[in-house]
């Protein structure tokens, strides 16, 4: 694939608005640290190290491993970066388009992922802290029990899922990227993205919306809202499990329409 020389005007994309103008940094980002830029590499490293760990949390269920592997990659991504060459993507087919950059990482983050599970024998599991950190402390044995089925079920149902709904599920949620970001990672169109999502969500509820409605409507939902914490269980600093069960049971209790803008 040939590397498109012509310059992007910086005034025209400032002009199309914010989203513009950081697509127009990260290519001038992504150009310098291809010359050996050691500023450039760090703002690269800062902008994209939070949710490659919380894809590598999903997909392997451990903070340790995932911290390794986050590193991993991004030394990977420094060997390779110089051999990294942008795709056009505008509609005449002359346009530079910044996702490539964010796709070509995420599949070194793939790829270190799955040679990792492939040597441990084992598949990747879905880290439950998030969703435990969340569920109200209890003395009473039969509600510990209780959550403690939850989150076993919560497991099985995320297990359950195909390969591909598990990586949209992953990349929405683990990560935080939009529904254009995802197929352009997956070689999808985002109508594709939207109904394996819609897919992978409904199985989810249909799995889990008895339990939930039974062990969130009673213990939890109305801390949550009553304190305004959905969005902070919900927000980019947590791992995504609890973001996804609000997402699988956003039509149970009205009062979750918050969790609608997540889907």
């Amino acid at each position: 694939m040939q590397e498109h020389d012509e310059q992007v005007d910086g005034a025209d994309l400032a002009e199309a608005g914010t989203d513009h103008t950081q697509s127009y940094d990260l290519i001038s980002l992504v150009d310098a640290a291809r010359h050996g830029d050691s500023a450039a590499l760090s703002d690269i490293y800062e902008r994209f190290c939070d949710r490659i760990y919380r894809y590598a949390l999903f997909k392997l269920g451990d903070s340790q491993q995932a911290e390794d592997l986050c590193a991993q990659v991004f030394l990977k991504m420094m060997e390779s970066i110089n051999r990294f060459e942008w795709r056009p993507g505008g509609g005449d087919g002359r346009q530079i388009n910044p996702a490539a950059f964010s796709s070509w990482l995420y599949r070194i983050a793939h790829n270190l992922i799955t040679d990792h599970v492939r040597r441990e024998a084992r598949r990747p599991a879905v880290s439950l802290d998030s969703v435990a950190s969340y569920l109200p402390d209890s003395k009473d044995p039969a509600s510990d029990a209780e959550a403690a089925l939850f989150r076993e079920q919560l497991a099985i149902a995320l297990d359950g899922l195909t390969d591909l709904q598990a990586q949209v599920i992953a990349l929405k949620f683990g990560s935080g990227f939009s529904n254009a970001e995802v197929g352009q990672m997956l070689g999808r169109s985002e109508g594709a993205i939207k109904a394996l999502q819609y897919s992978a969500l409904q199985k989810l509820h249909r799995l889990l919306g008895p339990m939930i409605e039974s062990l969130i409507a009673k213990k939890l939902w109305a801390e949550l809202v009553s304190k305004k914490r959905l969005m902070t269980a919900c927000s980019a600093s947590q791992p995504r499990g609890w973001t996804i069960v609000c997402a699988a049971i956003h039509s149970i209790p009205p009062s979750c329409a918050a969790c609608c803008s997540l889907v």
